[in-house]
Protein backbone atom coordinates (compact mmCIF):
# COMPACT_ATOMS: atom_id res chain seq x y z
CA UNK A 1 0.00 0.00 0.00
CA UNK A 2 1.24 3.47 -0.88
CA UNK A 3 2.13 5.72 2.08
CA UNK A 4 0.61 9.20 1.80
CA UNK A 5 2.53 12.27 3.01
CA UNK A 6 0.41 14.70 5.04
CA UNK A 7 0.80 18.24 6.29
CA UNK A 8 -1.45 20.29 8.52
CA UNK A 9 -2.00 24.04 8.30
CA UNK A 10 -3.84 25.26 11.37
CA UNK A 11 -3.47 28.23 13.72
CA UNK A 12 -4.23 25.94 16.69
CA UNK A 13 -1.12 23.98 17.80
CA UNK A 14 -3.32 21.45 19.63
CA UNK A 15 -5.15 20.56 16.41
CA UNK A 16 -1.82 20.07 14.64
CA UNK A 17 -0.68 17.70 17.40
CA UNK A 18 -3.98 15.78 17.25
CA UNK A 19 -3.69 15.33 13.48
CA UNK A 20 -0.08 14.25 13.86
CA UNK A 21 -1.14 11.65 16.44
CA UNK A 22 -3.95 10.33 14.21
CA UNK A 23 -1.63 10.11 11.20
CA UNK A 24 0.87 8.07 13.24
CA UNK A 25 -1.93 5.66 14.13
CA UNK A 26 -2.67 4.93 10.45
CA UNK A 27 0.01 2.85 8.73
CA UNK A 28 -0.53 4.37 5.28
CA UNK A 29 -0.18 8.00 6.44
CA UNK A 30 3.00 9.83 7.37
CA UNK A 31 2.85 13.25 9.02
CA UNK A 32 5.48 15.45 7.37
CA UNK A 33 4.89 18.84 8.94
CA UNK A 34 2.50 20.99 10.95
CA UNK A 35 2.43 24.73 10.29
CA UNK A 36 0.45 27.35 12.21
CA UNK A 37 0.92 30.18 9.70
CA UNK A 38 -0.90 30.06 6.32
CA UNK A 39 1.92 31.77 4.41
CA UNK A 40 4.48 29.29 5.77
CA UNK A 41 1.95 26.56 5.05
CA UNK A 42 1.81 27.55 1.37
CA UNK A 43 5.59 27.38 1.25
CA UNK A 44 5.54 23.94 2.91
CA UNK A 45 3.03 22.69 0.32
CA UNK A 46 5.26 23.80 -2.55
CA UNK A 47 8.40 22.36 -0.93
CA UNK A 48 7.12 19.04 0.47
CA UNK A 49 4.55 18.26 -2.24
CA UNK A 50 2.27 16.36 0.15
CA UNK A 51 -0.42 13.90 -0.88
CA UNK A 52 -2.89 15.21 1.72
CA UNK A 53 -3.29 18.72 3.15
CA UNK A 54 -5.34 19.21 6.32
CA UNK A 55 -6.37 22.85 6.09
CA UNK A 56 -8.08 24.86 8.81
CA UNK A 57 -10.88 26.92 7.31
CA UNK A 58 -10.78 29.70 9.91
CA UNK A 59 -7.38 31.31 10.60
CA UNK A 60 -6.30 34.90 11.25
CA UNK A 61 -4.88 36.96 8.37
CA UNK A 62 -5.73 34.39 5.67
CA UNK A 63 -8.53 31.85 5.92
CA UNK A 64 -8.24 28.34 4.56
CA UNK A 65 -10.60 29.00 1.66
CA UNK A 66 -8.44 31.88 0.42
CA UNK A 67 -5.26 29.79 0.80
CA UNK A 68 -6.83 26.89 -1.11
CA UNK A 69 -7.91 29.20 -3.94
CA UNK A 70 -4.49 30.88 -4.05
CA UNK A 71 -2.49 27.64 -4.06
CA UNK A 72 -4.75 25.79 -6.56
CA UNK A 73 -3.00 26.96 -9.79
CA UNK A 74 0.37 25.95 -8.31
CA UNK A 75 -0.96 22.49 -7.42
CA UNK A 76 -1.87 21.94 -11.07
CA UNK A 77 1.87 21.82 -11.81
CA UNK A 78 2.42 18.87 -9.43
CA UNK A 79 2.76 15.43 -10.96
CA UNK A 80 0.20 14.18 -8.43
CA UNK A 81 -2.24 16.79 -7.15
CA UNK A 82 -2.75 16.64 -3.35
CA UNK A 83 -6.14 16.22 -1.74
CA UNK A 84 -7.21 19.08 0.51
CA UNK A 85 -9.24 18.18 3.58
CA UNK A 86 -10.82 21.21 5.19
CA UNK A 87 -11.02 21.07 8.97
CA UNK A 88 -12.54 23.26 11.66
CA UNK A 89 -12.65 23.23 15.42
CA UNK A 90 -15.45 25.70 15.95
CA UNK A 91 -16.80 25.77 19.48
Amino acid sequence: MEVLKCISIDDDPLMIRKLEFFCHEISWLTFEKGVNNPVQGASAILTLKPDVIFLDIEMPYMDGEYLADWIQPKLDQFEKKPKIIVISSLD
